[in-house]
């Protein structure tokens, strides 16, 4: 028994601390080597292996940040092969000084990088047949160079960046923990890492987030192309020469020393200090196999085999269910408790409720659409469609499946745009670009799919695109844990920290931190596409217990919902789609359910205010 809980807290462990994957097999590979071999661990060994590491450490870092958003690069290697050559040609065949021939070398694979990120992001082109193609381009482009020659002698500062040592350290290696220590600022403590998490993690959340998620693409491939430049200058430094298949084949070795570290092939999660322990692995395996004797051919065999064992068990952690120990388990009845707390809900999130919510009301509408016309291809979505809301009040959206409610909605918060019509929002006529642009101006939105990034935590969550940062990007994690957690007791939900993974959290918790993102974004329309689908009594309760809070402190609020008990019992006007079209709208006090269901049907169409 004691054995199957301890087999149990091991594989937890391994399932939430990413880098005890990796480092415990790298520390296990070093003590058996140097156990069979001593020489292993002499100094020279362990000098010439570090300096080795360096460089397919740089390469897998690159390789990490577009993992992270969602992509893969494999064209890292050739495109390392290219800078050597480049800078290479101008300090042999131009007579370059050093300092200009390495920022050739490093313009060259920013080119690279840049012309990836435009056909993969701008473009819609797969990210594998990408940078397939720039793999090949890039290794022409270094043949047609060099006509297949290599390029040398290099002056003495040029081979100082590879052979050269500082302080008793290799160069590649000073500059390889440097790259390393800013890759993991920029990924674990930046807002561009938090948003690359976000990216790889749910592209459609991080746009509706308000993201650029076509820049922050471009980004990644620019940044792994400079450091695979960085990587392939250093190399033909260490090597003393540069040619057209330098860098051959290093690229697998980069992949797979990622996805050991790790990062997620799927996107959404990576670790940086993994990948120190991949490249780590993956570095000294030709050096171990020649300590121990075994043929270098066996090397493709193992990091196949590494292959199909990273990537198994990144699958078996997406799919595993975590188990919490029994002193942190919630019952569905624990999971929402008492009635919310708004106040403490916006002081969580940073937001003045004083600047949002009003008692005011005007007797313009709040938001006006009119005339509401939009396509998707041969299907005719919404026709001619006008809606008004009022400050103050929530008006009822219903209509069955296809009737085009959540394509208005959409379309209201930004999200798509329409063919024809016009939207006046306070007054002013507007349109929307995008919604980032729509919460600016004051219209937040709930989707019916959440929005959620699973891989990530609840705190990453609540303050996805809006994160609390130190002097501009540095985010602030302890002031985002604490305003979360303020957040979660202000929904009064039982969430065991706000560094749980969403993707371990109940429909119910889930929908919370939905609705809690969505209403602390400043806006003075919130739209709620069917927040009460799938939940249990109990959730459905507190979920509309909000509602009526907002309501009571003067939030305008636009709602889907195919409940109509809910509907009556919340809103203070109903109007009806069907088949795109409005059929009309009503006064909950004028009307019942039964017109409505008729309504909805077509049986019967009334008169409609």
């Amino acid at each position: 028994m004691k054995i199957k809980r301890f087999s149990r807290f091991l594989l937890d462990h391994l399932i939430k601390t990413r880098e005890l994957g990796v480092f415990v097999p790298l520390l296990l590979i070093m003590i058996i080597t140097g156990f069979i071999n001593p020489v292993f661990w002499s100094s020279a060994n362990m000098y010439n292996v570090s300096r080795d590491i360096s460089f397919l450490l740089i390469l897998s870092l690159g390789v990490t940040i577009v993992m992270l958003g969602g992509g893969i690069d494999i064209s890292v290697a050739m495109v390392a092969t290219l800078a050597g050559c480049v800078s290479g040609l101008m300090m042999v065949a131009f007579d370059f000084p050093v300092i200009i021939a390495i920022i050739c070398g490093l313009s060259s694979g920013l080119l690279c990088g840049f012309i990836n990120g435009f056909i993969a992001a701008w473009m819609g082109v797969p990210s594998i047949i990408t940078t397939l193609g720039m793999m090949f381009i890039s290794m022409g482009v270094a043949l047609v160079m060099s006509s297949g020659r290599p390029i040398f002698p290099f002056p003495e500062e040029y081979l100082f960046l590879g052979q050269g040592r500082l302080f008793e350290i290799p160069v590649p290696v000073l500059i390889s923990l440097l790259l390393w220590l800013l890759m993991y600022i920029l990924i674990h403590k930046s807002k561009l890492g938090y948003w690359m998490a976000a990216l790889g993690g749910n592209e459609e959340a991080t746009r509706r987030a308000g993201l650029d998620v076509l820049k922050l693409k471009w980004l990644g491939y620019l940044i792994a192309s400079f450091y695979a430049s960085v990587a392939g200058i250093l190399l033909s430094a260490r090597l003393g020469v540069a040619q057209a298949l330098l860098g051959f084949g290093m690229e697998l070795k980069a992949i797979v020393a990622t996805i050991i570290g790790g990062t997620s092939l799927f996107g959404g999660v990576a670790t940086i200090p993994g990948t120190l322990g991949g490249g780590a692995i993956m570095g000294m395996l030709t050096d171990v196999l020649v300590i121990l004797h075994i043929s270098t051919y066996w090397q493709n065999i193992f990091i196949g085999v590494l292959i199909i064992v990273a990537v198994s068990f990144d699958t078996y952690r997406r799919k595993i269910r975590f188990i919490p120990d029994s002193s942190r388990r919630l019952t569905q009845k624990d999971v929402f408790t008492e009635k919310p707390d708004l106040k403490l809900i916006y002081e969580g999130a940073g937001v003045s409720i004083k600047n949002i919510l009003t008692n005011e009301i005007n007797d313009k509408p709040l938001l006006k659409l009119q005339g509401i016309t939009k396509y998707f291809g041969y299907v005719h979505a919404l026709d001619n469609v006008d809606l008004d809301i009022y400050q103050g009040e929530i008006m009822a959206l219903v209509g069955d499946n296809g009737a085009g409610k959540s394509t208005l909605v959409k379309i209201a918060s930004g999200s798509i745009n329409y063919d024809q019509g016009n939207i006046f929002f306070k007054g002013s006529k507007i349109k929307f670009d995008g919604p980032r642009d729509a919460t600016a101006k004051g219209v937040s939105m709930l989707y019916q799919d959440l929005s959620l990034v699973e891989p990530r935590d609840v705190a990453a969550n609540l303050f996805l695109g809006k994160e609390p940062t130190i002097w501009g990007w540095y985010v602030d994690r302890k002031r985002m844990l604490k305003g979360s957690q303020m957040m979660l007791e202000g929904l009064r939900m039982k969430i065991p920290s706000p560094k749980t993974t969403v993707q371990y959290l109940s429909g119910g918790q889930r929908q919370g931190v939905a609705i809690a993102r969505a209403i602390t974004q400043g806006a003075s329309l919130l739209i709620l596409d069917e927040p009460t689908a799938a939940l249990g009594v109990q959730e459905t309760k507190q979920v509309l217990s909000l509602i009526e809070e907002l309501k009571r402190v003067g939030c305008t609020i636009l709602i889907i919902s195919h409940n109509l008990h809910h509907v009556f019992s919340i809103s203070d006007r109903i109007t009806v789609l069907r088949s795109g079209k409005k059929v009309g709208t009503w006064l909950k006090k004028d009307t019942n359910a039964d017109e409505i269901v008729s309504a909805i049907t077509g049986a019967n169409i009334l008169n409609a205010n």
